[in-house]
């Protein structure tokens, strides 16, 4: 799973000219909270996945974080979260070719036999919806929608958190908006302005257990700016 939130315990920087000789997934250190099995999942991820040569180099940082909270440990009782960060070196040269991507942080959600149960890494946080699915987690009261609130939040490092103006909405029977928050007006245009609210939909069968699930950005209201231009 990629983030467009960077941990600031990892890096910052949009990128790194190379300094030393590519590095090989023998050198990946052990993990005290993995397992012998999910430890070797890990390292033959980073073997298969890393791209040690050429102008654009992807390479695996070595320092991992493993994710863990009450809710995850709740919820996913065995699983391991592990976020790997990939950085990108580069020739100097490469920088006016390419556009260079900043660090970008994949999670691997290993059980105890190392099978990563959310393998599709498309960016998207629908993988989280299928998880849940694939777990058979039920929503079906404001705690049991608090505690899955607090899983994503613990594995998508910026989302929600805990700010006390979100909430967990149900929405008909077979929706729940978690983490609902409304933002104030934005500038989208010279001459329109939007207010928009963010949460993540669940969607639940008539027993409450997870269908899916996918983030939502929503325009609540548009409004025109001073001046010239189309009004809505």
């Amino acid at each position: 799973m990629r983030f467009a939130v960077v941990l600031s315990l990892l890096f910052a920087c949009a990128g790194v000219p190379a300094q030393n000789p590519a590095t090989t997934s023998s050198d990946v250190p052990k993990v005290e909270e993995l397992n012998a099995a999910q430890q070797k999942a890990v390292e033959d991820y980073i073997r298969q996945s890393e791209r040690p040569t050429g102008e654009l180099r992807w390479i695996a940082d070595r320092r991992m974080v493993v994710f863990s909270s009450e809710a995850l440990r709740t919820l996913f009782p065995g699983f391991r979260f592990v976020a790997v960060t990939w950085i990108t070196e580069f020739d100097p040269a490469a920088m006016h070719k390419y556009g260079i991507p900043g660090p970008i942080v994949e999670t691997l959600v290993l059980d105890a036999d190392g099978r990563n149960r959310m393998p599709k890494h498309t960016g998207y946080q629908e993988e989280f919806g299928d998880l849940l699915h694939a777990e058979r987690v039920r929503v079906t009261d404001a705690t049991s929608a608090a505690m899955v609130r607090s899983a994503l939040t613990s594995i998508y490092v910026g989302w929600g958190q805990d700010d006390l103006r979100i909430s967990d909405l149900r929405h008909e029977n077979s929706n729940w908006l978690l983490g609902y928050h409304e933002w104030p007006f934005r500038a989208i245009s010279s001459y329109e302005e939007v207010r928009e609210a963010s949460y993540y939909l669940i969607s639940v069968d008539a027993m409450g257990f997870v269908v899916s699930g996918r983030s939502v950005r929503q325009v609540l209201e548009r409004r025109s700016l001073s001046g010239d231009g189309p009004n809505h």
